[in-house]
């Protein structure tokens, strides 16, 4: 089946990507003897949660009254993949360490370290989005089978929408999607106040737009011959 070899292929790319990260990871102990970005493999690990989630309800073809609840659980988890994107915030301290003079700073010894640094953050940022859009592209074949192309391409949007949203609580103001059960009150606090804040409006319409260009365009490369059953028989009506 076409479905079920569509997600081993993703499944063979992440192993593969992670693979190549820990070693990198293992690397830079070796190296410089300390475990800096080793938060990073917790990180890719939450944005494999949402890939799991929709591999299986994509599985399942039908939304049924308790895969609604699943679809609840993903929406939940799914803002962890692209907010890899944001831990290159990390590599901030490369601005201090450069000097004026480039040349001097690129003779520096430590720009091998900056530089895996670098890679090794950039990699996971790839693999979180790469689970992200998988991820996504999963919902939205599952929602094309319940509603039309124009609807599921609506619902698509609000969700990136919210998970833009999700990164700024994230990365800004520092809450994760375990505050929802452990503190709600806090969250709704903290949601409310974020209301006044233009950062939050331009950090939300940042990755927004970001994600859309990369979901978008992968869609039209790569699945633009594709249209679901139920949207061919809706549209010969």
């Amino acid at each position: 089946m076409q479905l079920v070899g569509d997600v081993e292929r993703q499944l063979v790319v992440t192993i593969a990507s992670c693979a190549v990260g820990l070693a990198f990871l293992v690397s830079r102990v070796v190296i410089t003897g300390d475990y800096e970005y080793w938060f990073l493999a917790w990180n890719v690990f939450l944005a494999f949660i949402p890939w799991l989630i929709s591999a299986w309800l994509l599985a399942k073809k039908t939304l049924g009254a308790s895969k609604w609840i699943w679809l609840i659980c993903w929406l939940l988890f799914l803002p962890n993949t692209f907010y890899l994107a944001t831990d290159v915030i990390h590599l901030a301290y490369i601005q201090s360490s450069a000097t004026e003079n480039a040349a001097t700073f690129l003779s520096d010894p430590d720009v091998s370290i900056v530089l895996l640094d670098s890679v090794i953050v950039l990699l996971g940022a790839w693999v979180g989005w790469f689970l992200g859009v998988a991820s996504l592209r999963h919902i939205h074949k599952t929602l094309s089978t319940r509603f039309s192309r124009v609807k599921t391409a609506v619902i698509i949007g609000l969700i990136t929408l919210a998970s833009s949203y999700a990164i700024y609580l994230g990365r800004i103001l520092r809450l994760n999607s375990w505050e929802l059960a452990t503190n709600p009150l806090s969250l709704v606090d903290e949601i409310v106040g974020s209301i006044s804040d233009q950062r939050a409006f331009g950090i939300t319409m940042l990755f927004f737009v970001m994600i859309s260009i990369v979901y978008w365009s992968v869609d039209i490369l790569l699945f633009s011959g594709e249209r679901p059953k139920a949207q061919r028989s809706t549209a010969k009506k």
